[in-house]
């Protein structure tokens, strides 16, 4: 009885751990991220209103990932280079859009990697908004999240140009490969028992915004009633770690190797994730409509 205990109570407070040389290298590449130069980071410049938008790279062997390709059209930045080791994790783009300042990063498909990325330019950049988006299901569905959850499913994480990283960048290091929790201090477990965490976006209410957006395309949109079981890979990854941090909570990533807070909490700072469709092309049609639907988004938040 006491040994089920403490591994109920170790279950609860031990953060993601990638195994020691999967936290090295998540460690290694974000101090490296960290030591770019200003201009490679997001910059606030002057009053208004400050907005993070956040999109994936290369995964899964796909040729793009229209996350990563849309934020990049919203940045002006669609003939950019794909990502490279050299990133060391993301790559930030300042604009002006509807008067606000905007970072757009684009980040590497890597546990912990991208959300301490996420933290990290939350602190140097202060948003009022954080709008994350992903890859998601096909049939042209749009998936407005509603929550997070403290858990991480047994998949690898990938390389700069899209290569499976295997053991390298896997979120726990346990025989057999298992379910993980994400931070440190929060119920773990299966969906059902693990700590759970609201988007701070009315999802329910942009519904009809994004939709008006994307229908020429087709395209359908869904808002969750709340963490999704099925969401539980990177994007909920950068989700999870995004909304403690927000709140001025301290996290742990890589087991432990990385830990950030920030100075204050984002007070009243708005927070979601929206999924994209698998299935949708790359073309310039597709990537105006859905970056129009992202500033619709943004108005209606803000």
């Amino acid at each position: 009885m006491v040994r089920q205990c403490l591994l109920m109570i170790m279950a609860m407070v031990a953060p993601t751990n990638l195994g020691h040389t999967g936290n090295e290298l998540v460690r290694t590449a974000f101090e490296a991220y960290r030591a770019k130069p200003a201009e490679s980071h997001c910059a606030a410049s002057g009053p208004g209103q400050h907005v993070l938008v956040t999109g994936f790279g290369l995964f899964e062997g796909a040729p793009f990932n229209i996350s990563g390709q849309v934020v990049r059209a919203l940045a002006g930045a669609s003939a950019a280079p794909a990502l490279s080791d050299e990133d060391a994790g993301g790559r930030a783009f300042n604009v002006t859009l509807g008067g606000r300042q905007v970072c757009v990063l684009e980040l590497e498909v890597k546990w912990d990697l991208a959300a301490a990325v996420i933290v990290d330019e939350m602190s140097r950049f202060q948003p009022d908004m954080v709008l994350m988006t992903g890859r998601g299901s096909g049939n042209g569905e749009v998936s407005l999240e509603a929550g997070a959850v403290n858990n991480a499913v047994a998949l690898g994480g990938f390389g700069a140009d899209g290569e499976p990283l295997g053991d390298d960048n896997f979120p726990v290091d346990a025989v057999p490969k298992i379910d993980a929790p994400i931070l440190a201090g929060k119920p773990s477990g299966n969906f059902r028992t693990a700590d759970k965490i609201r988007m701070s976006w009315d999802n329910q209410a942009l519904k009809p915004i994004m939709a008006a957006a994307v229908s020429a395309l087709g395209w359908t949109v869904v808002a969750a009633d709340g963490a999704r079981p099925d969401n539980d890979y990177i994007c909920n990854n950068v989700s999870y770690v995004t909304l403690y941090a927000a709140r001025g909570e301290r996290v742990l990533l890589a087991g432990g190797a990385i830990d950030l807070q920030l100075d204050a909490p984002l007070t009243g700072a708005v927070v979601g994730f929206m999924h994209l469709p698998v299935d949708a092309a790359r073309d310039a049609r597709t990537l105006r409509a859905a970056g129009a639907g992202i500033q619709r988004l943004i108005d209606a938040s803000l």
